[in-house]
């Protein structure tokens, strides 16, 4: 029983994972392999086998396995007593429930023909058999506890024709030898006992009531159902003690008839036919069927992960929407203010010193490693990028090669080469490839616009990199500009600052966008287990109304509010030109460098994100290439084995004939010569002394009868009953993913029930001594 409740756990495992591990030979390849219960053969020489990667094939297994043992826990009980048998009949009906959810489970989720042991009619058959003796059970129950005849005859009637569905089922044509002698012989010898000795029970009730001539009618059919069940049961099913009672029955009531009575014998198709007492029903497994700790709680169906991706991708499409939107903004809106000399115009009032604001920015470029930083980032993308093309282009190479071997041993083997072709296998893998050939594409073309805006910028960075002493030097000198106390330049300077101030409140922004979580996986789970599927499209879309709505608005809120104060700009711009601008030469010099500078911050960021990315598809493409490695790999272990059971199969079926010796070369050489052929030599005689007339072998009368019949027996007799072991026991050591646990070899079975005779099924009973 400890043996059946680690199956128990382990298929409440398996069912817990079938939804959320996709283990099949394109995803997860956790391959099971079964070996055909019923074979002859030794499990490590030769045994059928089969091998899936199915969870659905190993709870089969698993399945098959617990009936199994569902039988063996039953076959231990104690028949003698009443909570024996009761416990009995509920393993034999669970078990014969669970033979039928096999059944209904093979055919409906496996993708190949099982083998033999999970075939519908044996799983039929085993199934008939249990419910059998779970009836045969309560039958020895009713006679233990002395019910009425009529009730006995009703459920052993019943258990007679269990019996005889189960014989009908064994002896199929498909499984006929697959069965054991003496199991055959035991399941068709119980059907004509339980049908004697439901007439026999029918008979004791009709002496009772006085029915002279129906007792006898009933008692002939029970004695001759008896004997044909001694006929069928040959030596492993011989019901002798019964069958003496029912003849000494017969013998007093005709006896008795013949006398006293002189009642009519009726036919046999005038007598009422006995009703049927339907107590045992196959019963289920009711799942969990264990007391477990869910190793996989944390794992969500697949359709769950799959809706999960599915909202992330959307989430980070927004999120990256959104940012994108910020800051081409604030990117247009400085290059509109480094075409207006912006800030640095309301500054530079003097004509000879450089403004603060862009002294603050030589400083932000210095501190950041100058122009060399950016020229390192933009030398190393290429290599990045390259790398990944290297592992796209080897991992496409190595599915070809693959694919061209198993096309190799399709067109040597033809039809014979039957296992699932590399293309079908390899076409996600070539579509993950294709997406990802795409997305290097764009990224190459996002390279091209930043080596473009390097160009553009690359003087004014180097400018901007050097120390502020050469920085005053290289810009012209002027003029003064208008007075910083005029009107147009005292609004400009408003208006500035409430560009610092939108431009922090889009730092702001962004910085909420990344960091704003939402998890939909509970509300995903509540979906799937009220509807049995999940509308993930809105319930994404709902989240991310949820989460990221407001957010949205503040975007959109400052795109609009930046097209106001543009417009406010150019007006006050305008106004502070016509009251005395800058020099040209000089302001045109500064506004170089207000440009570089923003393209130096706008690079950084930029290159910096590019070698992240590239990066992060680096593992990306790694883990997809091992994944395909690994498959490869799977492939040519599974090429290599069924390559060697090919050639051997056709080595066996057509033997190459011995090779013939060479020809001689020349038409000079000499023929060789063969030896001359001499008879073989005749061993000498023996002497005449050890030369003895042997006397014919007489021949030997058959076994004589048993000295003297069996005793009188109850009707109850362990030894008529459970004679043979139920079903197939677990072989020691049991682990699930090895072979089932039926092999119905004798040395694999039990020792017989307490109570059952010496010489029950799987066992042989001794020859009789000679004569």
């Amino acid at each position: 029983e400890s043996g059946l409740e680690a199956l128990l756990k382990y298929y409440d495992q398996l069912a817990a994972m079938e939804s959320k591990l996709p283990i099949s030979e394109s995803d997860i390849r956790l391959k099971f392999t079964w070996h055909d219960s019923f074979s002859k053969k030794a499990l490590f020489s030769g045994a059928a086998k089969q091998s899936l990667y199915s969870n659905a094939f190993e709870r089969v297994n698993v399945l098959y396995n617990v009936a199994a043992l569902y039988t063996q826990i039953a076959k231990g009980q104690n028949f003698e007593n009443d909570e024996g048998l009761k416990a009995a009949c509920k393993y034999f009906q669970s078990a014969a429930g669970i033979f039928q959810q096999v059944k209904d489970l093979v055919y409906v989720q496996l993708t190949k023909i099982p083998l033999p042991d999970l075939s519908s009619e044996t799983l039929y058959a085993l199934s008939a058999i249990m419910l059998a003796q779970a009836q045969e059970s309560l039958y020895h129950k009713a006679t233990l506890d002395q019910m009425k005849n009529p009730i006995c005859a009703k459920v052993a009637a019943q258990t007679g024709d269990l019996y005889g569905d189960a014989a009908r089922l064994v002896a199929e044509p498909s499984l006929a030898k697959r069965w054991e002698k003496d199991f055959v012989a035991i399941v068709t010898a119980k059907q004509s006992y339980f049908l004697g000795m439901a007439e026999f029970h029918q008979g004791l009730e009709c002496t009772k009531d006085a029915k002279h001539g129906e007792s006898i009618a009933r008692f002939r059919l029970a004695y001759g159902y008896l004997n044909e069940a001694a006929k069928k049961g040959e030596t492993f099913f011989q019901p002798g003690d019964v069958l003496n009672r029912v003849g000494r029955e017969l013998s007093q009531a005709e006896k008795d008839n013949n006398v006293i009575y002189s009642d009519l014998i009726p036919s046999a198709h005038q007598m009422s036919p006995i009703g049927r007492a339907v107590l045992a029903k196959a019963t289920s497994l009711a799942f969990p069927a264990s007391k477990h700790q869910d190793l996989f709680a944390k794992v969500v169906p697949r359709t769950v992960h799959d809706a999960l991706a599915k909202y992330e991708s959307q989430r980070e499409a927004l999120v990256q929407g959104e940012v994108r939107k910020l800051r081409e903004t604030t990117q247009a809106l400085n290059e509109t203010l480094s075409s207006l000399n912006l800030p640095a115009a309301i500054e530079d009032t003097s004509g000879d010193e450089l403004p603060p604001s862009l002294l603050a920015k030589g400083k932000v470029v210095r501190d950041g490693g100058g122009v060399d930083t950016i020229t390192e980032l933009m030398r190393e993308l290429p290599e990045l990028q390259q790398r990944n093309k290297d592992i796209l282009k080897e991992t496409s190479r190595m599915m070809s090669e693959e694919e061209q071997a198993d096309n190799a041993m399709k067109e040597r083997f033809k039809e014979k080469w039957n296992r699932r072709p590399s293309g079908d296998l390899f076409t996600d893998h070539r579509a993950e490839i294709t997406k990802y050939e795409s997305i290097l594409a764009n990224a190459t073309q996002a390279d091209g616009v930043v080596r473009t805006k390097y160009d553009d910028h690359v003087n004014g960075m180097t400018l901007l990199s050097k120390s502020e002493e050469e920085l005053i030097g290289a810009v012209p000198k002027g003029a003064s500009g208008a007075s910083s106390d005029s009107p147009a330049a005292g609004e400009l300077r408003s208006l500035m600052e409430e560009v610092d101030g939108l431009k922090a409140a889009r730092d702001s922004i962004e910085e909420n966008l990344r960091s704003a979580t939402a998890d939909i996986s509970a509300r995903l789970m509540s979906a799937l287990e009220e509807n049995q599927t999940v509308a993930d499209e809105s319930i994404s879309e709902a989240q991310l109304t949820e989460t990221y709505g407001p957010l949205q608005q503040q975007v959109a809120e400052s795109v609009s509010a930046q097209g106001a104060l543009v417009q406010r700009i150019n007006a006050a711009h305008h106004r502070f030109m016509s009251a005395g601008g800058t020099a040209s030469a000089r302001e045109s010099v500064l506004k170089d460098l207000a440009a570089a500078h923003d393209a130096f911050v706008e690079l950084r960021d930029n290159l910096n994100e590019g070698a992240k990315f590239y990066s992060d598809l680096t593992r990306l493409l790694l883990k997809s290439q091992s994944k395909v490695s690994d498959l490869i790999f799977a492939r040519n272990t599974e090429k290599d084995d069924l390559v060697r059971d090919l050639q051997a199969s056709l080595a066996k079926a057509d033997p190459q004939p011995p090779p013939r010796p060479p020809k001689a070369i020349g038409t000079n050489s000499p023929k060789p010569t063969p030896a001359p052929r001499q008879p073989p030599q005749r061993p000498p005689p023996p002497p005449a002394q050890q030369v003895q007339a042997q006397p014919p072998a007489p021949v030997s009368a058959p076994a004589p009868p048993p000295a003297s019949a069996p005793s009188y027996a109850p009707v109850y007799t362990p030894r008529a009953a459970y004679p043979y072991s139920q079903a197939p026991p677990p072989q020691p050591g049991y682990y699930p993913q090895q072979p089932p646990p039926y092999a119905p070899q004798p040395q694999y079975y039990g020792a017989p029930p307490p109570g059952a005779p010496p010489y029950g099924y799987g066992q042989q009973q001794p020859p009789p001594p000679p004569p």
